[in-house]
């Protein structure tokens, strides 16, 4: 019995991701236009850090933020290609996407309830669109819901690596858009309301003190270099 429900929902999610995949894949047959003048200037920005240059890469605007160009960067071919890099690398980010929502979603409802929300992220033209884009975004929703699975999973059993994690990943998130420095401020107070609310305290105060000092200096160390160079 156990293994024909373990078999539906493969089977569930594998017709869910064909359909997801099919979607993208023929929007981004269709030759999608860039969509706007910050799709121009994070290819400009890949292709510098493509370069290896130390000159030109600390020429870069010092405001705009490197960690979606980078991973442009290492997935561009050849200079010439460098949208097709960028719209990999989108691509990829929402192929993870699809997985995280999984594993959030499997928390709270059932493998069908979890494939329906699943099918509206594939159907929706914005999202599809969003999903081969030259743009931010999407690698920011998908750090960000990274993020807050492995937040769910700190809350209930942390411990000092996932703390690390979950400040790299965060961290990430700023490096990505600079609005992820509210992250900085939002993951210590979350975690200090379920430490308070939950009443299940597996742990004493200056334990959750601890994790969230390590989540925090992980996230200001990361981030240091992109806060110099301003």
């Amino acid at each position: 019995m156990h293994s024909q429900a373990v078999n539906y929902r493969i089977i569930l999610y594998l017709v869910v991701l064909t359909l997801f995949l099919f979607f993208r894949l023929g929007t981004w047959s269709n030759d999608p236009l860039l969509e706007d003048h910050d799709s121009v200037s994070l290819m400009k920005q890949a292709l510098t850090y493509r370069s290896l240059d130390p000159a030109k890469i600390s020429q870069l605007d010092a405001s705009k933020t490197p960690f979606y160009p980078a991973i442009v960067a290492l997935l561009t071919p050849s200079p010439e290609r460098v949208e097709t890099g960028a719209r990999v690398t989108t691509f990829l980010f929402s192929i993870v996407l699809f997985f995280i929502f999984i594993h959030i979603g499997e928390r709270y409802t059932s493998p069908t309830g979890v494939a329906a929300g699943l099918l509206f992220l594939s159907f929706s033209p914005e999202l599809t669109r969003l999903s081969i884009s030259v743009l931010t975004e999407p690698s920011y929703i998908t750090t960000v819901y990274l993020g807050l699975a492995l937040f769910l999973s700190l809350c209930n059993s942390p411990t000092l690596t996932k703390s690390i994690i979950l400040g790299i990943v965060f961290g990430c998130a700023f490096l990505n858009r600079l609005e992820g420095i509210l992250f900085l401020v939002f993951v210590p107070n979350a975690y200090l309301t379920h430490y308070l609310v939950s009443g299940k305290h597996q742990f004493n105060f200056n334990t959750y003190l601890k994790y969230c000092t390590v989540f925090v200096v992980t996230f200001v160390l990361g981030i240091a270099p992109q806060i110099a160079s301003v």
